[in-house]
């Protein structure tokens, strides 16, 4: 068995909100974070702090504008170079 607090990975959106409750409901140890993508809606951000108050922030050391000029376009559907930079980060190690 797992033995140690759950990393779940935050967005702010109804997937996420129905995870937390559930984790929640089941009395497990968990932490919610939220890795900040540099262009994130204000309205999903008002709404994460006004709601879940315990969530982890995580800055990028990278903004969405330099991964763009790097690759020399915005991720499309197909090239998704921004989820491996900005939200796919900060939980090696740990149970996600």
């Amino acid at each position: 068995s797992y033995l140690g607090t759950l990393y779940v990975a935050f967005s702010g959106g109804k997937d996420s909100v129905c995870m937390a409750e559930l984790c929640k409901m089941a009395g497990v140890p968990y932490e919610l974070h939220y890795n900040i993508t540099t262009i994130d809606p204000p309205e999903v951000m008002e709404f994460m702090r006004e709601n879940y108050p315990e969530l982890h922030w995580h800055l990028p050391e990278r903004s969405m504008m330099d991964l763009i000029i790097e690759k020399h376009m915005p991720p499309t559907r197909i090239a998704r170079f921004c989820c491996a930079e900005l939200k796919e980060r900060g939980s090696k190690g740990v149970c996600v």
